[in-house]
């Protein structure tokens, strides 16, 4: 999993107490996803008054925390698709969007778009639609590690743990003994 793009914490709040100044009468941890999609301020509030019970509900994940998703500002490991990892950390899109086909403002305005990404991707892993591409983690001490080529860790034999009915969910202890695994298998440790 990526390292996300942090979001700036007091320009967050400052435009989170403006819009909540000019919108008094709005519970701002209701307020619709098209609204937050379309106005900043009501996203930043949004993510302001929903941050300690997302972050809780969430936890981390590697060692990375989540971040507010740059479009509709909910809590999220999940990033933007089209990003590409080896110009650095991607930027937040929440699970939502992303089944929307959002990317991140920076993807937008490059013309980068989500079928751009998910191609990309397919060609790094020959098609194989099991395979999770991993950038970089956080380690037990909460250092980000980075992973340059990024690696390619085949999960398909992880979909048992999934449960019934198979949710996509992949239990993520698993995934980071792989990774753990293929990044001593790179840097030679074990191999006597």
């Amino acid at each position: 999993m990526p390292a996300l793009v942090p979001h700036d914490r007091d320009a967050m709040h400052a435009s989170a107490k403006t819009w909540l100044r000019g919108h008094p009468n709005t519970m701002a941890s209701e307020v619709h996803r098209i609204r937050r999609l379309v106005e900043p301020g009501a996203r930043n509030a949004y993510s302001v008054l929903t941050m300690v019970a997302a972050k809780s509900r969430l936890g981390t994940l590697g060692g990375a925390v989540p971040e507010p998703c740059c479009l509709c500002g909910e809590w999220t490991h999940a990033y933007c698709e089209s990003c590409r990892l080896e110009d650095g950390a991607p930027f937040p899109v929440c699970t939502t969007c992303d089944g929307a086909k959002a990317v991140c403002p920076q993807c937008l305005a490059a013309d980068r778009t989500w079928e751009v990404g998910r191609d990309e991707h397919a060609a790094r892993t020959q098609g194989r639609d099991t395979v999770l591409e991993v950038n970089g983690y956080h380690n037990e001490l909460g250092e980000y590690i980075e992973c340059r080529p990024p690696l390619q860790i085949d999960v398909e034999d992880l979909a048992h743990l999934a449960g019934p009915g198979g949710d996509g969910l992949i239990y993520a202890q698993e995934i980071f003994a792989r990774v753990q695994a293929a990044m001593d298998a790179r840097s030679g440790i074990g191999m006597d």
